[in-house]
């Protein structure tokens, strides 16, 4: 069984949860209402991932800021 840890030094901004927490609404087909549900699992994701899923995530989040920053 794995066990889920928490990077010590490795803070979660609002940023990043607001890029996962849209990436999540749009897979869940862009329901109207309740965005807290999308917020509140991409809080969770990103607080809570290993080291081995951590980088997924945080290199998507990356590529979404470098898109948005030469538009």
């Amino acid at each position: 069984m794995e066990t889920r840890r928490k990077k010590p030094f490795q803070s979660t901004t609002n940023e990043e949860i607001a890029i996962l927490a849209y990436e999540l609404w749009l897979r869940r087909g862009c329901p109207q209402g309740s965005p807290e549900v999308d917020w509140f699992q991409a809080e969770y994701e990103l607080k809570n991932q290993t080291d081995k899923h951590d980088a997924p995530l945080r290199e998507q989040i990356k590529k979404v800021r470098h898109a948005a920053a030469s538009r």
